[in-house]
């Protein structure tokens, strides 16, 4: 399994690559447009392997941990200030909640 993931990231890598540097160069020359449509099978075919190869709940078990972990940086970082509009209690909740959210999207991300 973690031979097909590694493949298919360097697919799709290599597949962004060369349309990103096929389209910055111009698709007037014919050479170019055959790599565009190399990188875009390349593309095609590292997503498939990955989609293929890993389970929908997988992907929404990451997914999950990404959101977790992004709102618990959030309420880590951005919510606790008390000096403009909310009183100290608040803030402890909220650095409470950070550190509960964001080690259970660690967790997901992880496992």
């Amino acid at each position: 399994m973690v031979l097909e993931i590694i493949v298919s990231a360097f697919l799709i890598a290599f597949g962004l690559l060369s349309i990103f540097l096929s389209i910055e160069e111009g698709v007037s020359d014919p050479k170019l447009m055959l790599i565009l449509i190399l990188g875009a099978g390349c593309l095609i075919a590292g997503s498939w392997l990955l989609i293929d190869t890993l389970t929908l709940g997988l992907i929404i078990r990451k997914l999950f941990g990404i959101v977790m972990s992004g709102l618990g940086l959030f309420m880590l970082i951005g919510f606790p200030d008390i000096m403009e509009y909310q009183r100290e209690d608040m803030s402890r909740a909220g650095i409470f909640l950070g550190l509960f959210m964001l080690v259970i999207g660690i967790y997901f991300l992880l496992f």
